[in-house]
């Protein structure tokens, strides 16, 4: 083999071995660059868009109102020609009412009797009938002219109670009377020949006899008055509606204050 055929086959397989990917030597990787991030772009105002304009509308005609007509001046002629004034004159001062009191012992016995016909608060003992207004009378206040000089006239809540007690009993006895029919009745109304009695007239001359009020039948007051005997008859019998009645009477401030 001479020299230029040796010369060749070295050359073939030079290039051989460097189209071989496994024998070509790997370039070395340049180093990446970092990244910058994005600078965000600068918003840009949106243009303003022009208004539409609006069409003018033709404005509402006023419909004309009616002349009215002008007062005529009139003159006024006074009472006796003198001048008038519109505020009336402030009326005369009155001095306040005092505060209401009770009766006293004496006077309540008195009011018992006086408006019961002759019954008063008292109880049998025996033989002897006791008043037990008497009895009580240190205990509803009235002096002993020792310990005590002014009698105490304040409707205490003791006032109350014995008032209470005189007032059921007075008005039970009394019921008794009225039933005998051996006196003019004065709880129980009188009837007609039909059998009827009159309510609100019966009514009318109890208040004027426990309490001094004379009242029209139309009046409220005597209305309470004819509710209350509505209320207990329905519940009950017409005896016992005027027995509450009466004892209702007897324990009103009307009865027993002044």
């Amino acid at each position: 083999m001479n020299r230029a055929s040796v010369a060749l086959c070295a050359l073939l397989a030079a290039s051989l071995a460097a189209c071989d990917p496994e024998t070509a030597p790997t370039p070395t990787p340049e180093p990446e660059a970092p990244e910058t991030p994005a600078q965000p772009e600068p918003e840009q105002p949106e243009p303003e868009q022009p208004e539409p304009e609006q069409p003018e509308l033709p404005e509402p005609e006023q419909p004309e109102q009616p002349e009215r007509p002008q007062p005529a001046p009139v003159d006024v002629d006074t009472v006796g020609g003198g001048q008038a004034d519109l505020v009336p004159a402030p009326a005369p001062w009155q001095p306040p009412p005092r505060a209401r009191r009770r009766m006293n012992v004496d006077q309540l016995d008195a009011a018992f009797r006086r408006t019961s016909g002759g019954i008063g608060w008292t109880e049998m003992r025996g033989n002897r009938e006791v008043d037990l207004f008497v009895e009580l009378s240190a205990t509803l206040g009235k002096p002993d002219f020792i310990q005590i000089t002014n009698e105490s006239l304040e409707p205490s809540a003791l006032f109350q109670k014995f008032l209470d007690d005189a007032a059921r009993q007075v008005c039970a006895r009394r019921i008794e009377a009225d039933l005998e029919r051996g006196a003019e009745p004065v709880l129980l109304p009188q009837v007609d020949e039909a059998g009827e009695a009159d309510i609100d007239g019966h009514l009318q001359g109890l208040l004027l006899r426990f309490h001094g009020r004379d009242l029209r039948v139309d009046s409220p007051d005597l209305m309470h008055w004819r509710w209350l005997y509505d209320t207990v008859t329905f519940v009950g019998d017409e005896v016992t509606a005027w027995q509450a009645i009466c004892a209702t009477l007897y324990t009103h401030p009307d009865f027993y204050s002044y």
